[in-house]
């Protein structure tokens, strides 16, 4: 896999992540890259001799300080998830819904009935 040209198609945003200067980034690309391959070898050496990873990509183990950082500042945070912030509003709405349709119910029966 080291001494190969990768050719990628898919999520367009891939140059946060990898050197876009080392792969061929479409299909469109392709055919284009491939013949100035043939007519100059130095672009394969050179496209090969890129580093794989974008440059400006932070690394592994501050990325992992980053993301164990922001679980931290979640779990000691004394706000409260939004889930259980609006659960009882949801809650109390959706008691007066069935209440209103049980009256709305018993109203139409009535009416039918007289």
């Amino acid at each position: 896999m080291m001494d190969c040209i990768p050719i990628y198609w898919g999520n367009k945003q891939i140059d946060f992540e990898f050197n876009s200067k080392r792969f061929i980034k479409s299909i469109e690309e392709l055919s284009k890259r491939i013949k100035e391959i043939e007519c100059n070898p130095d672009i394969a050496i050179k496209m090969l001799q890129e580093p794989i990873f974008a440059k400006d990509r932070i690394d592994y183990e501050t990325e992992k300080m980053l993301v164990l950082e922001r679980i931290i500042n979640v779990i000691e945070s004394k706000k409260r998830p939004i889930a259980k912030t609006y659960r009882p509003y949801v809650y109390m709405l959706l008691k007066k819904y069935i209440r209103f349709k049980q009256l709305l119910k018993r109203s139409l029966n009535k009416s039918l009935a007289c």
